[in-house]
């Protein structure tokens, strides 16, 4: 019965529930918009009109184009709406922008050294090619690291992942989709507690929507208090947005 309970009021039943009660009652006046104005109900249409040129007009998939462009102009009344919540993939222009002065911000960190691409060119031409290709399109330089171990699974790297925390020094920087309390998780929290205490910055990112059916609300506050510098990616939040 807890269960039940605890899952029927859990955080994405209830932000779920949110989200479709402000999508319903968009609709519903957007549709009693339309029914006691025929004015609105032109402007409805040409909107609709203008909304699917534009996406004809983007440089997306045509599957993409055709799919919206049709649900558009058969049902302005939801189709406009739906457009605006669930179907502009793009960055909004404050998002660009911040990304834009982040990456000017770094690029000075992330400096190629033309030895290390030229010795790649002579090794192995296909993987020097495909370097190139992430350079010039993504701006990540090419690197040469000769410190790296490879691990069949998760459960073989696990004690050597602990073993690399407990031997850390100045900082631990962690970043993940989805967390979950468990045997894993637990351990590696233990040990940022104790990092934590003797003087080592110690971050964790994860993702707030990647988590949301595995850890409790607020988690994130439990490991601040607990001296653990960490923070939200892509915070779910219950209200209609972009």
């Amino acid at each position: 019965m807890k269960w039940i309970v605890n899952n029927i009021f859990s955080k994405l039943i209830l932000c779920s529930f949110a989200i479709i009660l402000q999508f319903g009652w968009l609709v519903f006046m957007v549709e009693r918009a339309t029914e006691l104005s025929s004015i609105f109900n032109y402007i409805l249409h040409i909107l609709a009109l203008l909304l699917a040129l534009h996406i004809i007009n983007k440089d997306t998939k045509l599957y993409f184009k055709l799919s919206w462009v049709f649900f558009i102009l058969c049902l302005p009344i939801a189709g406009c709406p739906c457009y605006y919540v669930f179907g502009r993939s793009e960055l909004t222009r404050g998002k660009r922008k911040r990304l834009s002065e982040i990456m000017a911000q770094i690029a000075p960190h992330r400096q190629e050294d033309p030895r290390v691409k030229e010795q790649l060119r002579r090794e192995n031409t296909d993987a020097w090619l495909q370097s190139e290709y992430i350079t010039s399109n993504a701006g990540y330089p090419l690197y040469k690291e000769e410190d790296t171990t490879y691990f069949a699974s998760g459960e073989d790297m696990f004690p050597s992942m602990l073993e690399d925390l407990r031997a850390a020094k100045e900082y631990i920087f962690m970043e993940y989709f989805i967390l979950a309390p468990g045997e894993m998780l637990d351990s590696i929290v233990e040990i940022l507690k104790q990092k934590s205490a003797e003087g080592v910055h110690v971050r964790l990112v994860y993702d707030d929507v990647g988590s949301i059916r595995t850890l409790p609300n607020h988690y994130y506050k439990q490991l601040q208090e607990a001296g653990i510098h960490c923070a939200l990616f892509n915070p779910f939040r219950p209200v209609l947005s972009i």
